[in-house]
Protein backbone atom coordinates (compact mmCIF):
# COMPACT_ATOMS: atom_id res chain seq x y z
CA UNK A 1 0.00 0.00 0.00
CA UNK A 2 1.26 3.41 -0.71
CA UNK A 3 0.72 5.81 1.93
CA UNK A 4 0.35 9.37 0.59
CA UNK A 5 -0.13 11.10 3.83
CA UNK A 6 -0.71 10.65 7.51
CA UNK A 7 -1.75 12.89 10.47
CA UNK A 8 -2.93 12.91 14.09
CA UNK A 9 -6.36 15.26 14.26
CA UNK A 10 -7.50 16.79 17.54
CA UNK A 11 -10.76 18.74 16.16
CA UNK A 12 -12.48 21.02 17.86
CA UNK A 13 -15.38 19.34 18.73
CA UNK A 14 -15.05 15.28 19.47
CA UNK A 15 -12.79 12.50 20.36
CA UNK A 16 -9.21 12.91 18.61
CA UNK A 17 -8.37 10.38 15.57
CA UNK A 18 -5.63 10.08 13.21
CA UNK A 19 -5.85 9.48 9.30
CA UNK A 20 -4.22 7.83 6.53
CA UNK A 21 -4.39 8.40 2.70
CA UNK A 22 -3.77 5.73 0.37
CA UNK A 23 -3.74 5.16 -3.07
CA UNK A 24 -5.57 2.18 -4.01
CA UNK A 25 -4.56 1.95 -7.67
CA UNK A 26 -0.86 1.30 -6.22
CA UNK A 27 -2.46 -1.31 -4.04
CA UNK A 28 -3.94 -3.22 -7.05
CA UNK A 29 -0.17 -2.66 -8.65
CA UNK A 30 1.06 -4.79 -5.87
CA UNK A 31 -1.09 -7.41 -6.11
CA UNK A 32 -0.43 -8.19 -9.69
CA UNK A 33 2.97 -7.87 -8.95
CA UNK A 34 2.75 -11.46 -7.56
CA UNK A 35 2.10 -12.98 -11.42
CA UNK A 36 6.07 -12.00 -11.09
CA UNK A 37 6.59 -15.55 -9.07
CA UNK A 38 3.70 -17.29 -11.06
CA UNK A 39 1.36 -17.38 -7.59
CA UNK A 40 -1.09 -14.45 -8.42
CA UNK A 41 -4.18 -15.88 -7.71
CA UNK A 42 -3.32 -17.60 -4.35
CA UNK A 43 -1.23 -14.68 -3.17
CA UNK A 44 -3.26 -11.81 -4.84
CA UNK A 45 -6.14 -13.20 -2.71
CA UNK A 46 -4.03 -13.64 0.69
CA UNK A 47 -2.74 -10.70 0.45
CA UNK A 48 -6.22 -8.75 0.08
CA UNK A 49 -6.87 -10.92 3.42
CA UNK A 50 -4.08 -10.17 4.90
CA UNK A 51 -4.00 -6.39 4.68
CA UNK A 52 -7.87 -6.89 6.06
CA UNK A 53 -7.03 -8.92 9.31
CA UNK A 54 -4.16 -6.65 9.79
CA UNK A 55 -6.48 -3.24 9.98
CA UNK A 56 -8.15 -5.26 12.21
CA UNK A 57 -5.78 -7.10 15.09
CA UNK A 58 -5.90 -3.49 16.99
CA UNK A 59 -8.97 -1.28 16.71
CA UNK A 60 -6.69 1.73 16.70
CA UNK A 61 -4.17 0.79 14.42
CA UNK A 62 -3.71 1.37 10.89
CA UNK A 63 -0.44 0.50 8.67
CA UNK A 64 0.99 0.65 5.40
CA UNK A 65 4.03 0.70 3.47
CA UNK A 66 5.48 2.02 0.62
CA UNK A 67 8.16 1.90 -2.12
CA UNK A 68 9.89 -0.85 -2.92
CA UNK A 69 8.24 -3.54 -0.75
CA UNK A 70 5.62 -5.34 -2.67
CA UNK A 71 4.08 -8.90 -3.97
CA UNK A 72 5.69 -11.69 -2.37
CA UNK A 73 7.71 -9.67 0.15
CA UNK A 74 4.92 -7.51 1.35
CA UNK A 75 2.54 -10.63 1.73
CA UNK A 76 5.42 -13.20 3.27
CA UNK A 77 5.71 -10.08 6.17
CA UNK A 78 1.93 -8.99 6.43
CA UNK A 79 1.04 -13.06 7.28
CA UNK A 80 3.80 -13.06 10.34
CA UNK A 81 2.59 -9.85 11.70
CA UNK A 82 -0.63 -11.37 11.98
CA UNK A 83 1.28 -14.23 14.64
CA UNK A 84 3.73 -11.42 16.10
CA UNK A 85 1.07 -8.07 17.02
CA UNK A 86 -0.57 -8.31 20.27
CA UNK A 87 -3.63 -6.94 19.95
CA UNK A 88 -2.88 -4.73 23.31
CA UNK A 89 0.25 -3.67 22.35
CA UNK A 90 -0.21 0.29 21.48
CA UNK A 91 2.12 1.52 18.95
CA UNK A 92 5.69 1.81 19.91
CA UNK A 93 5.44 -1.96 20.72
CA UNK A 94 3.92 -2.41 17.27
CA UNK A 95 6.54 -0.10 15.50
CA UNK A 96 9.36 -2.27 17.22
CA UNK A 97 8.43 -5.62 16.77
CA UNK A 98 7.47 -4.41 12.62
CA UNK A 99 10.90 -3.04 12.56
CA UNK A 100 12.21 -6.10 13.99
CA UNK A 101 10.30 -8.26 12.08
CA UNK A 102 11.56 -6.49 8.43
CA UNK A 103 15.05 -6.57 9.12
CA UNK A 104 14.82 -10.20 10.44
CA UNK A 105 13.19 -11.23 7.09
CA UNK A 106 15.07 -9.36 4.92
CA UNK A 107 18.91 -9.71 5.93
CA UNK A 108 22.01 -8.37 3.49
CA UNK A 109 21.98 -9.79 -0.10
CA UNK A 110 18.17 -10.58 -0.03
CA UNK A 111 15.88 -9.61 -2.24
CA UNK A 112 15.46 -5.66 -0.36
CA UNK A 113 19.43 -4.88 -0.74
CA UNK A 114 19.75 -1.71 -2.35
CA UNK A 115 15.81 -0.63 -2.16
CA UNK A 116 14.54 2.05 -0.53
CA UNK A 117 10.99 1.81 1.40
CA UNK A 118 9.28 3.23 4.17
CA UNK A 119 6.74 1.85 6.72
CA UNK A 120 4.09 4.56 8.16
CA UNK A 121 2.12 3.08 10.84
CA UNK A 122 -0.79 5.38 12.79
CA UNK A 123 -1.94 4.32 16.66
CA UNK A 124 -2.34 5.61 20.07
CA UNK A 125 0.35 5.95 22.20
CA UNK A 126 -0.91 6.60 26.06
CA UNK A 127 -4.14 7.71 24.35
CA UNK A 128 -2.77 10.04 22.01
CA UNK A 129 -3.23 9.88 18.88
CA UNK A 130 0.24 8.87 17.12
CA UNK A 131 2.13 8.50 13.91
CA UNK A 132 5.48 6.52 13.23
CA UNK A 133 7.45 6.49 10.15
CA UNK A 134 10.50 4.32 9.94
CA UNK A 135 12.61 4.75 6.18
CA UNK A 136 15.00 1.56 5.00
CA UNK A 137 17.38 2.16 1.97
CA UNK A 138 19.93 -0.97 1.87
CA UNK A 139 18.33 -3.15 4.37
CA UNK A 140 18.70 -0.83 6.96
CA UNK A 141 17.17 1.97 8.87
CA UNK A 142 17.93 5.20 7.62
CA UNK A 143 15.11 7.55 9.89
CA UNK A 144 13.29 6.57 12.33
CA UNK A 145 10.60 8.64 14.08
CA UNK A 146 7.42 9.36 16.42
CA UNK A 147 4.71 12.07 16.44
CA UNK A 148 2.80 12.81 18.74
CA UNK A 149 1.41 16.22 17.99
CA UNK A 150 0.62 18.71 20.81
CA UNK A 151 -3.57 19.13 21.53
CA UNK A 152 -5.22 21.62 18.91
CA UNK A 153 -2.44 20.99 16.29
CA UNK A 154 -2.25 18.61 12.99
CA UNK A 155 0.77 18.21 11.26
CA UNK A 156 1.64 16.02 7.90
CA UNK A 157 4.39 13.42 8.93
CA UNK A 158 4.62 12.17 5.42
CA UNK A 159 3.42 13.37 2.20
CA UNK A 160 6.16 12.44 -0.82
CA UNK A 161 4.04 13.39 -3.84
CA UNK A 162 2.64 16.46 -2.23
CA UNK A 163 4.40 19.97 -3.76
CA UNK A 164 5.26 22.34 -1.00
CA UNK A 165 2.52 24.53 -2.66
CA UNK A 166 -0.24 21.96 -2.00
CA UNK A 167 0.68 21.49 1.75
CA UNK A 168 0.65 25.43 2.07
CA UNK A 169 -2.63 25.35 0.45
CA UNK A 170 -4.01 22.97 2.46
CA UNK A 171 -3.15 24.39 5.43
CA UNK A 172 -4.15 27.93 4.56
CA UNK A 173 -8.03 26.13 4.17
CA UNK A 174 -8.12 24.05 7.52
CA UNK A 175 -6.58 26.77 9.26
CA UNK A 176 -9.37 27.23 10.96
CA UNK A 177 -11.87 24.15 10.63
CA UNK A 178 -14.56 23.66 12.93
CA UNK A 179 -15.87 20.33 10.88
CA UNK A 180 -14.15 16.95 11.38
CA UNK A 181 -16.48 16.30 8.17
CA UNK A 182 -14.93 19.32 6.12
CA UNK A 183 -11.59 19.11 7.59
CA UNK A 184 -11.74 15.25 5.91
CA UNK A 185 -13.21 16.34 2.99
CA UNK A 186 -9.92 18.83 2.21
CA UNK A 187 -7.44 15.61 3.39
CA UNK A 188 -8.44 13.47 1.02
CA UNK A 189 -8.89 16.44 -1.91
CA UNK A 190 -5.39 17.28 -1.06
CA UNK A 191 -4.27 13.28 -1.31
CA UNK A 192 -6.30 12.98 -5.00
CA UNK A 193 -3.87 16.27 -5.66
CA UNK A 194 -1.31 14.47 -4.52
CA UNK A 195 -2.15 10.98 -6.65
CA UNK A 196 -2.59 12.94 -9.87
CA UNK A 197 0.95 14.97 -9.24
CA UNK A 198 2.81 11.78 -8.97
CA UNK A 199 0.60 9.12 -11.04
CA UNK A 200 -1.19 11.64 -13.37
CA UNK A 201 -4.55 10.25 -12.04
CA UNK A 202 -6.84 10.72 -8.73
CA UNK A 203 -9.47 7.79 -8.80
CA UNK A 204 -9.87 5.05 -6.44
CA UNK A 205 -8.35 7.19 -3.37
CA UNK A 206 -9.26 5.51 -0.14
CA UNK A 207 -9.24 6.98 3.37
CA UNK A 208 -9.06 4.78 6.59
CA UNK A 209 -10.08 6.12 9.49
CA UNK A 210 -9.27 5.58 13.70
CA UNK A 211 -12.26 5.80 15.53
Amino acid sequence: MTILMAMSVYPSEGKPYSLMVADSMRTEVYYNSNKEFGDYEFAGQAFKQDVQKLHKINKNLIIGFEGEFRGRIHHKLISNLNNIINPTDNLHAIHNKVVKEIINLFPKGQLLEEAQYSMIMSGFIDGIPSLSKTVFRDNEIVENRFQTPNKGNFSIIFDPHVTPEMAEQFREKVKYYNSVSFFRKEFVNLAKAASKYSTGSNDNIKVERLK
